[in-house]
């Protein structure tokens, strides 16, 4: 019966080790820049929704009024002209007016439903009948530099891409390091117990205990031991 233990260890690879969990690090920074980079855009369509129903609010009733008001002065143009006072063309004139007012009118509620749709898709809420446009402040900075300078350094975006290229540098990195020298160490021991039969007892019978160590350089896939 032999027993043999052995225990092996990289002891260099080309930092292909190091550089894989460092691309790892950098893709999982990456992700997480994704996800603040989704979750601005979600609040930005969301915002944007929201003004877009305001303004279209406001030029549905804006254009109401216009309606009626280009509707009084095509019954007035009509009154005219049977009082003598006007001619067709003027009432050509106003109702042309009247129907291209109608139709903004058909179009701006339109953009309406369309706006609360996306509101609604948005946020899984109906947008309220007393909605008011936000009140905006922002801080900007004192200079343009300033400005571009800020919105590097916070843009998910842009640092989501900055790493997701230090990621697949790493990982050529990694790559290259495989394909360069490696050498690994190997430890080992071993004990034989044998059984032998004394006067008629059987009984057991140790050997001595050996070891070994070894160190093996790969290059190429050759390897050269040194024992």
């Amino acid at each position: 019966t032999t027993m043999r233990i052995e225990l092996s260890q990289n002891l260099f690879s080309g930092f292909s080790t190091t550089n894989t969990m460092l691309a790892a690090e950098h893709s999982n920074n990456a992700a997480y820049h994704k996800l603040k980079s989704e979750e601005q855009s979600l609040v930005l369509n969301v915002v944007n929704a929201y003004t877009e129903i305001w303004f279209s609010r406001k030029r549905v009733e804006a254009l109401k009024k216009m309606v009626t008001n280009l509707e009084n002065t095509l019954k007035a143009q009509q009154s005219s002209l049977e009082a003598g006072m006007s001619t067709p063309t003027d009432v050509a004139e106003a109702d042309s007016k009247y129907q291209a007012a109608i139709y903004s009118l058909i179009n701006a509620e339109t953009e309406l439903m369309t706006a609360e749709s996306e509101f609604e898709r948005l946020t899984g809420l109906k947008a309220d009948n007393n909605m008011e446009l936000p009140d905006f402040r922002f801080e900007l900075p004192e200079s343009v530099n300033k400005l571009i300078s800020r919105a590097m350094t916070s843009n998910s975006t842009i640092n989501m891409a900055k790493l997701q290229e230090q990621a697949a540098l790493k990982n050529l990195d990694a790559t290259r390091g495989r394909l360069s020298p490696s050498c690994d160490a190997t430890l080992s021991a071993s004990k034989q117990v044998s059984k032998e039969r004394t006067d008629g007892v059987r009984g057991f019978d140790s050997n001595p205990q050996h070891y070994s160590a070894t160190v093996a350089v790969t290059i190429d896939r050759k390897s050269t031991r040194l024992n």
